[in-house]
């Protein structure tokens, strides 16, 4: 959960507040006028916990993100509202039979289908992602190119992962995962998997996905080689 809080605006805002709550600031159009008139209104965290961050917003009225158990443990988690009050009515759920920790919903699209990504193992950091449906309540794990590292965080509304991947020697590669998610998409490397040094090492760099739209056209990072305050 050592994350920056970001915030996805449709029709609120949010910002990790202390204690085991999430504020989320619900305003009109995303005007200068009408940034300045927020109001903030408090989500539940899970028992116990003492942080939660909402990470993505619906239009449907989906919150994903995560939140700490007692504990501190992480959990991919995202609020349901019911009710015209928006101080009252919050609902916080665990992702069911998740079986990664450490992780968060990265991303919901317009039909209730959010991807998730976290880490399994505390020592490697190994992660890998998912597909969970609220509609069906079915979690499906998306495959990686065999590397410890998978790091997914956004879909579009035809259910396509944007997602960056590590092959068996490390490098990572921009990749997207359509349904049913038995398949990736290498994408090209645009300038990456080049050498890449620093003071103490030289290895080699790939791309790495970041987002990803309904006309499946992929946003993303590349590393050019050379020093690492160069690339």
């Amino acid at each position: 959960m050592k994350r920056t809080a970001k915030a996805v605006r449709i029709s609120a805002v949010t910002a990790l507040i202390a204690g085991a709550t999430v504020a989320a600031a619900i305003s009109g159009p995303v005007t200068a006028a009408a940034a300045s008139g927020c109001t903030p209104y408090t989500l539940p965290g899970l028992p116990g916990g003492t942080e939660a961050e909402v990470i993505a917003i619906s239009a449907s009225g989906l919150y994903g993100g995560d939140a700490q158990d007692a504990a501190g443990v992480g959990h991919a988690v995202y609020w349901t509202h019911s009710g015209s009050d928006l101080s009252t009515g919050w609902s916080i759920n665990v992702i069911p039979n998740d079986p990664v920790v450490n992780d968060f919903i990265g991303d919901i699209n317009a039909h209730g289908q959010m991807v998730g990504t976290g880490g399994n193992d505390p020592v490697t950091g190994a992660s890998e992602g998912y597909v969970f449906d609220v509609n069906s309540g079915t979690l499906t794990l998306l495959p990686g190119l065999g590397g410890n590292n998978e790091y997914d965080r956004r879909i579009n509304d035809a259910g396509v992962v944007a997602d960056t991947a590590a092959d068996t020697k490390g490098v990572i590669h921009a990749v997207t995962i359509a349904p049913p998610y038995t398949k990736v998409n290498v994408l090209p490397d645009a300038g990456g998997s080049r050498s890449f040094s620093s003071p103490d090492s030289k290895y080699k760099a790939g791309s790495s996905a970041t987002g990803v739209n309904n006309r499946g056209q992929v946003v993303g990072v590349s590393f050019n080689g050379g020093h690492i305050a160069d690339t």
